[in-house]
């Protein structure tokens, strides 16, 4: 049981012992998962610009798009892990991103504004 500095962080990856399918699954993945995470900037700014009801709707969409996309890549590398509960502890960040993308999708307002006020 290795554990490196990045798993203090929530970004582990997949252990250095575990199956070859896990270990490609991950490299693949890296990159796409990092540009997906990199949408919460639009999605933030959209959400913060007073631009009416396209911005608000664009927001939601890269919100719904993280969500979707860190859901399917835990499920998905927990399932070609061999160590599936250990690569969801050992990748906690991901699980947070996942609540923070779903908590934003779930508290918008019909009208466009989000939380509170």
């Amino acid at each position: 049981m290795t554990h490196t500095p990045l798993a203090w962080i929530g970004l582990a990856g997949v252990e250095p012992g575990d199956n070859p399918r896990a270990k490609h699954w991950e490299a693949r993945l890296h990159k796409p998962m990092v540009a997906i995470a990199l949408l919460a900037v639009p999605a933030y700014l959209f959400e913060s610009v007073n631009g009416g009801a396209l911005a608000h709707r664009i927001s939601t969409v890269l919100d719904i798009v993280i969500f979707a996309a860190f859901l399917a890549e835990a499920v998905w590398m927990a399932s070609v892990s061999s160590h599936p509960v250990r690569y969801l502890f050992d990748n906690w960040l991901n699980l947070i991103i996942l609540l923070g993308a779903l908590a934003s999708v779930l508290a918008r307002r019909p009208t466009g504004s989000r939380w509170c006020g």
